[in-house]
Formats: C-alpha cells, sequence, structure tokens
C-alpha cells in the first residue's frame, strides 16, 4: 500500500487513569503490567487505506477472464485463516481455491498471500469460488469470471475501524457472560475477539504508548491462550478483561470511526454485517 487517503484528525486525549485491572482465568497467566496510566501518542487514524493500483477496484478487474490453472500456475497454500469451505480435495491447509462470496474478498486474500499474483473469481459448481494463481499465464476468456492482479484490491477499513465495529457487535457483547449468558457459539465469540485485538494492536503501533501496548499484549496473549483450550468456565474471565482494555480506549476508537463510511461494501469483515468471525480474517460468513 502506497497512497493513503481519508485521514481522519481526532483530538489528542489527556492522560487518564485506566480503569484495568485483569483477572486471572485459571491456566492464563497473571497480567504481567504494573502501570496504570494511559498516554496517547497520536490523534490521526487512516479511515481507509487506498491500495497502489494505477486503476482503483473495481476497475482494475478483467472482466469475462479466467486465470487457469492449466497444470501450472495455481499455487497451493495454506488458506485456512482466510476460509472454511470449497478448498481443493477439502483441505483448507494446501489449496488454490476456497470459496468466497465476492471478489473482493479473493482479491484481498491473493495480496496477503506472498506467493500470489493474481487472483481469479467464478462460479464452479453452482458456488462462488475464489482461485489464486502465481501468474496470468493461464488466461482465457470466460463468461462471468473475472480476475485481476495482487494490486487490484478494494479499499479496505483501517484496522482502528475494525477493531471498534467488532467490539461494539451486538452478538459480541451477547456473549460476555458466556453461555449462561444466552452465547450461543463460544469459540466464534473468541475467535471474534481475536480479530478485534490484532486490529487494536496494530493500529496502537502508532497511537499508543509502551504501557497501553502491554495491556493490548497481555489481553491479546490471554485469548490466544484461551483460544488454545477452550473452557466454558474460562470465557467470562477472558471477555470481561478484554472488555476493560476496550472500554478504556473507547475513547480514542469511537474517534476513529467517526467520519461516515459504507459498512455495506461486500468485502468488508463479517462483523460489519452484525455476525460473529467464523475465520481469523472474518471474511467468511
Amino acid at each position: 500500500l502506497k497512497a493513503m487517503a481519508c485521514l481522519h484528525s481526532c483530538p489528542v486525549a489527556p492522560p487518564m487513569e485506566a480503569p484495568v485491572l485483569l483477572r486471572r482465568a485459571r491456566g492464563v497467566a497473571a497480567p504481567r503490567t504494573a502501570g496504570r496510566q494511559w498516554r496517547w501518542a497520536g490523534c490521526h487514524a487512516l479511515l481507509w487505506m487506498i491500495p497502489s493500483s494505477a486503476a482503483l477496484f473495481p476497475e482494475c478487474v478483467e472482466e469475462h477472464t479466467v486465470y487457469r490453472h492449466a497444470g501450472a500456475h495455481g499455487i497451493f497454500v495454506d488458506v485456512s485463516p482466510f476460509a472454511l469451505r470449497g478448498c481443493w480435495q477439502g483441505d483448507c491447509k494446501s489449496s488454490d481455491k476456497f470459496d468466497a462470496h465476492d471478489r473482493g474478498v479473493c482479491a484481498l486474500v491473493c495480496a496477503q498471500i506472498d506467493e500470489c499474483m493474481h487472483w481469479t473469481f467464478g462460479e464452479q459448481d453452482g458456488v462462488s469460488k475464489c482461485f489464486l494463481r502465481r501468474s496470468d499465464a493461464g488466461r482465457e476468456v470466460a463468461e462471468r469470471w473475472q480476475g485481476g492482479s495482487r494490486d487490484c484490491v478494494p479499499v479496505e477499513a483501517a484496522d482502528a475501524v475494525q477493531a471498534f465495529y467488532a467490539a461494539e457487535l451486538p452478538a459480541l457483547r451477547a456473549c460476555d457472560a458466556g453461555r449462561r449468558g444466552g452465547c450461543e457459539d463460544i469459540s466464534r465469540a473468541a475467535l471474534t475477539w481475536r480479530f478485534a485485538i490484532e486490529r487494536l494492536a496494530r493500529a496502537g503501533e502508532e497511537a499508543f504508548d509502551a504501557n497501553a501496548m502491554r495491556y493490548v499484549a497481555q489481553i491479546q496473549s490471554d485469548t490466544d491462550a484461551f483460544m488454545a483450550q477452550i473452557s466454558e468456565d474460562n470465557y467470562p474471565v477472558v471477555a470481561a478483561n478484554n472488555r476493560e482494555v476496550f472500554n478504556a480506549l473507547r475513547g480514542w476508537l469511537e474517534s476513529q470511526a467517526e467520519a461516515p463510511f459504507d459498512t455495506s461494501a461486500p468485502w468488508l469483515p463479517s462483523v460489519f454485517r452484525g455476525q460473529l468471525c467464523s475465520s481469523p480474517a472474518c471474511y467468511v460468513d
């Protein structure tokens, strides 16, 4: 990404006492942070990130074009962070294809995989699919197929905006008390927390001080540990710790999401459509 647009300014928040006292879940390491004060190092957030391609998405998409594998041009990589179904021989750990509901998702996945130079999107066996290619050498004309280079990607919401929408998702809040509170899928709730925290951590690299980042790193570590050994008893504790940190940062997060934008773009993560994450990248509905 070379060019960036839609800078959104926000007032610098004054130092504040963080009401963060992380509780210890069974089997999860105790917090390592001792400081209590949050400071703010930055006040600008990118609401959208613009790709560096000469023509912006979707103008850069080649219509009626498919890039065939032809025995040589497909890449077989781990697409499990992005997909759940439609992979080669049912193995999303080594596949050149997966089910995708939108061409924008296909483009975004290609852009995040080093080996992928081109992507192609169309219907196979009645299902919309994404195919990843190392080149466009297998190019053919095909009705109702589309393709593009790895630089042909849609505009994506900034990390802080994604973190805010994920954490504020009503379906996630409904899970704060765990199964007893009516949560239907603790695994998906935890996956959504992981997604929100990863985006928060990336956004905070240039906006938070070291003390704030230690809190973010702690809940990220605890959530990862929980995902490795899911326990219904531990979930409310992990969720409460995560919520405390996000609440302490709520003012900053809200300021990043103030400017209006179209949340209906089909390539946005599923949290923008009111759904918990089903995969780490949160593209799958």
